[in-house]
């Protein structure tokens, strides 16, 4: 079975992620693609053929973008430490303890 991470990997380049978060995408792409090559496989494709239509589905899909917006709703604001003398923007720190 191929390796998708490095592809994946390459076209998340430019994607500013945490490298917790990267990682989770990574896997959870490479883990799709491995389910899509493998069904490609067995309904009869050529490897070649298989590999193509998998990378074809990476592209055509909303699958990238449908992982990016998870990972940015997984992204969890810094808790408040009560009892700092930080200077902050109270509304949003208020915001944010309504959350």
């Amino acid at each position: 079975m191929p390796d998708w991470k490095p592809e994946i990997r390459r076209r998340l380049a430019g994607v500013k992620l945490a490298p917790a978060g990267e990682a989770a995408i990574i896997e959870e792409l490479a883990q799709y693609m491995d389910d899509c090559y493998a069904e490609l496989r067995s309904s009869g494709a050529t490897k070649t053929d298989a590999y193509q239509q998998t990378l074809a589905e990476l592209d055509g899909s909303e699958l990238m973008a449908h992982e990016l917006r998870l990972a940015e709703r997984q992204v969890t604001p810094e808790p408040i430490v009560l009892g700092t003398n930080r200077r902050t923007n109270m509304i949003a720190d208020l915001w944010q303890d309504l959350h």
